[in-house]
């Protein structure tokens, strides 16, 4: 799965999901195909669960750096739906009549 098609799952599901297996109420098969998520992934959310308890799944601080690009690119999303706007609208008052 590549980045663009990456489900997203918030720290409260993964937390949720983690607690169902460690206390044992279902296996982790069960989970898994009730939740619709990758053996792997869930896996992997109960060894942080484990290891961090509800601290679990906190988003990370993004840094001055990323915190500009982030910036940038929403600009340039902007710009470009501006410009796709501005095309559209010039195609249509240039239509002969």
């Amino acid at each position: 799965m590549d980045a663009k098609t990456r489900k997203y799952y918030d720290p409260e599901f993964k937390r949720n999901a983690a607690d169902l297996y460690i206390n044992g109420k279902q296996s982790l098969a069960e989970i898994t195909q009730s939740l619709g998520v990758p053996e792997s992934t869930l896996y992997g959310w109960v060894i942080e669960f484990k290891k961090n308890g509800k601290e679990s799944f906190k988003p990370k601080e993004l840094s001055a750096h990323e915190k500009e690009l982030l910036q940038i690119k929403k600009e340039l999303a902007d710009i470009k739906m501006e410009r796709d706007i501005l095309k559209k609208a010039l195609a249509i008052f240039s239509q002969k009549r």
